[in-house]
């Protein structure tokens, strides 16, 4: 990545640089994902409801799917995780959502 920005021998400043942004990033996209499904349930005055959640940064961030679960907690619902396979569907996970 550093290497297509011209970067070809970075310094251990700049990878400590880079690692900042890319974990602010992701931890941002997980707040902001969070913030619209529970805005969505409590609106709709949905108690219980199961989402289907597809993307790559979803499937493969090492972390993702915990910083929108933790964000979802502070806002007072539950949710659980599961990956949940559909041979018809391309949908990675099953996400069981619960307003608190």
């Amino acid at each position: 990545m550093l290497a297509e920005l011209g970067i070809n021998s970075p310094s251990e400043e700049d990878l400590s640089a880079l690692r900042y942004i890319v974990e602010a990033v992701s931890r941002r996209a997980g707040f902001m994902a969070s913030a619209g499904i529970t805005a969505l349930l409590k609106k709709m005055d949905y108690r219980d409801v199961v989402i289907a959640i597809d993307g790559s940064v979803f499937r493969y961030h090492p972390h993702f799917p915990n910083i929108m679960r933790s964000r979802y907690f502070k806002s007072g619902g539950n949710v659980e995780l599961n990956n949940i396979p559909f041979p018809n569907l391309c949908i990675p996970y099953m996400v069981f959502f619960s307003v608190g």
